[in-house]
C-alpha cells in the first residue's frame, strides 16, 4: 500500500515539473509566434496627406501635390513601399486634394476679375490629377471627384469664349450678328462668369457695336456708288439696287436685332445722289 502510494506521489511530482518547465518555456523562452511591424513610411505619408485640410494659399495647395506625388514615387522606386501601398496612398491623397483644389477654384471664380494666369494654372493641375494612375496604370481619380474637376474646367472653357466674344467686331451679316447677340447675352447672364464685371459689361455692349459696325458697313456700300466709273452701266444697276436692298433691310431689322437703330436717312440720300450723277457712254 505505501509503495503504491509512493509511485502515485512520484508520477505527480513528475508531471508537476514537466509542466513546470513547459510554462516557462512558453513564457520566456519562445519567442513570439508573429511579430507585425508597421511601415514607417506610410505612416509618415499619412500624416503629410492631412496637411491637405490645412493648406488655406494656393502655393500651400501647390506645395501639398508636388512633394505627396514625388514622395510617393521615390519610395516606389526605392522599395520603401509596395505597389499596394503607394496606390492606397494616392487614392487617398486624391480624396482629400480634390475637394479643397475645387473649393479653392470656385474662390476664385466668385471675384469680379478673373486672374488668367491662374487659369492657366488650374487647368495644368486638373490635367495633372486627371492623369494620376496606379501602379496598375488605372485611372485614380473617378466619379463625382472628376466630375467636380470637369466642371471646372468648363468654367474656364466657357470665360474664354465668353471673352472672345466680347470682342466682337465688325458687321458679317445679319444672321450672324443675331447669333453673337444671343451668345453673349447668354455668356452674360451665365454663372460664375456673370461675377467677372468688366466681361459682363462687354458682352452686354455687344449688341450696340454690332448695330455700329452694320452702319459702317452700309456707309461703305453706299461709297461703293461714287466710283461709278469702274463699272459698266448694268453692273452698276445691280451694285445699285443691292445696296438699295441693304439699307431696306438695315431699317426693318436694326432695331428687333440690335435694340436700337440709326437714321440712315441721309446715306439713303446719299446713295441716290451718286447714282443719279452717274454718267455712261
Amino acid at each position: 500500500m505505501n509503495k503504491s502510494i509512493k509511485i502515485i506521489l512520484l508520477v505527480v511530482a513528475i508531471l508537476l515539473a514537466v509542466g513546470g518547465v513547459m510554462a516557462y518555456y512558453k513564457t520566456r523562452v519562445s519567442p513570439p509566434r508573429m511579430l507585425e511591424f508597421k511601415n514607417q513610411y506610410v505612416n509618415s505619408d499619412k500624416k503629410d496627406i492631412t496637411l491637405v485640410k490645412s493648406a488655406k494659399t494656393d502655393n500651400a495647395l501647390d506645395s501639398v501635390f508636388v512633394v505627396i506625388t514625388h514622395e510617393l514615387d521615390l519610395q516606389l522606386a526605392d522599395s520603401f513601399i509596395t505597389n499596394k501601398e503607394k496606390d492606397e496612398l494616392l487614392e487617398l491623397f486624391a480624396t482629400q486634394y480634390v475637394p479643397s483644389f475645387v473649393s479653392a477654384c470656385k474662390s476664385k471664380f466668385s471675384k469680379s476679375v478673373w486672374n488668367e494666369g491662374e487659369l492657366q494654372n488650374i487647368n495644368s493641375r486638373i490635367s495633372e490629377l486627371q492623369g494620376l494612375v496606379t501602379t496598375e496604370k488605372k485611372i485614380v481619380i473617378k466619379g463625382e471627384a472628376n466630375t467636380s474637376l470637369n466642371e471646372v474646367h468648363n468654367v474656364i472653357v466657357a470665360y474664354y469664349e465668353a471673352k472672345n466674344v466680347a470682342s466682337t467686331s465688325g458687321y458679317n451679316g445679319l444672321q450672324a450678328a443675331k447669333q453673337k447677340i444671343a451668345t453673349a447675352k447668354r455668356f452674360a447672364s451665365m454663372s460664375p462668369i456673370n461675377n467677372c464685371t468688366d466681361l459682363v459689361l462687354r458682352l452686354n455692349s455687344v449688341p450696340n457695336r454690332l448695330e455700329q459696325a452694320h452702319y459702317t458697313y452700309l456707309v461703305s456700300q453706299v461709297e461703293r456708288l461714287r466710283h461709278y466709273y469702274n463699272y459698266n452701266q448694268d453692273d452698276f444697276d445691280k451694285m445699285a439696287l443691292d445696296i438699295s436692298e441693304k439699307l431696306e433691310e438695315y431699317k426693318k431689322n436694326a432695331k428687333s436685332t440690335y435694340g436700337r437703330v440709326s437714321d440712315i436717312s441721309s446715306l439713303e440720300s446719299r446713295a441716290g445722289n451718286y447714282y443719279s450723277n452717274a454718267t455712261f457712254n
